[in-house]
């Protein structure tokens, strides 16, 4: 027992000490030139590109901070023209309403008919004028021109009322009104000293004239201007944030006269220019965000110049890809010509190690051999005596069976020995007439116990039709039962093996076994032709199994080839000739 678990523990270091010697160099070899290859080019690319990029950096960041000032002063000077504008506007109208006021008598103004001629003549002259209205010292309407029917309304708590009031004229606030319709108030006072009282006349004008001024701010369709009333709400509609009376998310502004200019992070917009300034005699701020579009700029600027930087570059590139080729040719013949010599080594290394697993398995067989070769001749003697003296012994019936049982036994480990014999050294290979489908049943025999522990549903779809073929008989028994395992162990308690055999265009057959396990990782599946490449748990393979059915099948003059998906399954499909064409290459 101890001898067996000795023989065993030597069989594994042997196996260990071989498995995958062949893919850890190619990993170390592999990233050790591919660090070299990228060192080489950085280093060069290094010295030749760093103070390139550093100067174009130094000389972008500039020029972005100068066309930067550039748009914030273009966008100072719209704002204040649009401004302008604005305040003159508001102020052509109160001067308009102060010589309506003082030019017609207090008697003529509030006689509605004659209210209506003046508005009529004045809407002519602006289209933009939605009424006119007188307003006594008590905020009641007196006399009203325009399309809406309003008698008698009370304004007294109207906020343009009171600035009116308190400091003789008056802008309103944007608001929709009883009417629904957006639209604001200008409002002048006039005295009148020998009742020691006042009157207003009141116009209100409709939004789109702020609307027109806010337009006249140069904006792309990136940009935004708007007016806001207070800090925070909006007078005209904005592009990005909103419609009227919304609020808009602001940095705190000046309340007085100027201008603001700063860079700020809007929610909507990003990163933008800001401009403010305060519109005199309202209660408004024009606000305008852009983006300022330096890339673009910068490329209109410098078209010519960043030709130039293109093909400077480019150049650059060719002597840096060059550089890289010559490099990498260098390093590739280095590298192949330390792989054939590793190849060559490991070769040699691996053919001895492969002849001392040969000569142990040999010992190992030899050792089976000769005490198998003792219970045969004894067992046989014991049928013999059976046989000849069968009034002997009234057990006969019940012992000969045992005897050939253990006969047939001792065939089968003689069968298995023959096989170790077979990895050990080149077996000569019998060629003779063979029906593959027969082969396959025998194959199946052997399996059927464990295909019937296990659950596992064996289905056969044997074409009778193929073609006999002369090849050897005890090696496709080998190459079938190795890939018929390996589906075994595949799939789970209950699974399903396919076993199917077809002509193939009248020059040979197919054989193909197809199970519905696990399946086999890509990355797996390149190497499971590989001596010693096993991915079943420790002890419960060798690796040696497909490594050996692959060669058979070449030496044969065969194919084998294998078509596995995760979780679906895997197929083995084994091509082979009508007569066998020996391939004496392969060992």
């Amino acid at each position: 027992m101890a001898e067996e678990q000795t023989k065993e523990t030597r069989l594994g270091s042997v196996k260990d000490m071989l498995r995958s010697p062949l893919r850890t160099i190619e990993a170390v070899r592999q990233d050790r030139y591919k660090s070299l290859k990228v060192r080489i080019f950085f280093t060069v690319g290094t010295l030749a590109g760093v103070p390139l990029l550093i100067v174009t950096a130094v000389c972008f960041f500039w020029l972005h901070a100068v066309l930067v000032d550039d748009f914030s002063s273009h966008l100072r000077w719209q704002m204040e023209h649009a401004r302008a504008g604005l305040e003159y506007f508001l102020s052509d109208r109160i001067s308009s309403l102060r010589y309506l006021a003082s030019a017609h008598p207090y008697a003529s103004l509030v006689n509605p008919q004659s209210l209506r001629e003046i508005f009529q003549k004045r809407k002519q002259e602006f289209p933009e004028l939605i009424d006119l209205e007188v307003v006594n010292a008590d905020g009641l309407q007196i006399s009203y021109a325009g399309p809406y029917s309003e008698k008698g309304k009370n304004h007294a708590q109207q906020d343009w009322f009171v600035r009116a009031k308190v400091h003789g004229v008056a802008v309103s606030q944007v608001f929709p009104g009883d009417r629904d319709l957006l639209h604001y108030v200008v409002a002048v006072r006039q005295y009148v000293p020998e009742r020691d009282s006042f009157w207003i006349l009141k116009a209100s004008i409709d939004v789109e004239t702020l609307n027109r001024f806010v337009a006249e701010i140069g904006l792309t369709e990136r940009d935004d201007a708007f007016l806001i009333a207070g800090t925070d709400m909006l007078q005209t509609h904005s592009r990005f944030h909103g419609a009227v009376f919304q609020r808009v998310a602001m940095p705190s502004l000046s309340q007085q006269r100027g201008f603001t200019l700063m860079k700020y992070k809007d929610e909507v917009s990003g990163n933008v220019i800001l401009g403010a300034t305060r519109v005199s005699g309202s209660p408004w701020t024009l606000v305008a965000f852009m983006k300022p579009t330096t890339l673009e700029r910068i490329f209109t600027m410098l078209k010519r110049e960043i030709l130039a930087v293109y093909l400077i570059i480019v150049f650059v590139a060719i002597g840096v890809w060059m550089n890289y080729r010559t490099t990498h040719s260098i390093v590739n013949r280095i590298r192949d010509t330390e792989k054939a010599r590793e190849e060559a080594i490991t070769h040699s290394e691996h053919s001895a190690k492969l002849a001392s697993i040969g000569r142990l398995a040999t010992g190992v067989a030899h050792e089976i051999n000769n005490p198998l070769a003792i219970i045969n001749e004894k067992a046989g003697l014991i049928k013999d005596l059976f046989e000849m003296y069968p009034e002997s012994s009234g057990c006969q019936r019940e012992f000969l069976p045992l005897v050939n049982a253990i006969s047939e036994s001792v065939n089968r480990c003689r069968t298995i020995t023959h096989r170790l014999l077979g990895f050990a050294r080149r077996m000569d290979i019998s060629i003779e007439p063979i029906n593959v489908n027969d082969v396959v049943r025998e194959v199946v025999g052997f399996l059927e116990r464990e295909l019937a522990v296990r659950n596992i549903r064996l289905e056969l779809n044997l074409d009778e039709n193929i073609p006999q073929i002369e090849s050897d008989r005890g090696l496709l028994q080998q190459v079938f039962l190795n890939i018929a395992n390996n589906a075994i162990d595949a799939v789970s308690d209950g699974g399903e093996i396919v076993v199917s055999s077809m002509p193939e265009n009248g020059s040979g057959l197919k054989v193909v076994i197809r199970d519905n396990g696990a399946g086999i990782p890509k990355e797996v599946l390149k190497h499971i032709f590989e001596p010693f490449f096993t991915t079943k748990q420790k002890g419960k393979g060798t690796g040696l199994g497909l490594s050996l059915s692959y060669g058979i099948i070449k030496r044969l003059g065969g194919t084998i080839e294998v078509d596995s998906f995760v979780d679906k399954g895997t197929a083995f499909t084994i091509t082979l000739p009508l007569a066998a064409e020996l391939d004496r290459s392969v060992q």
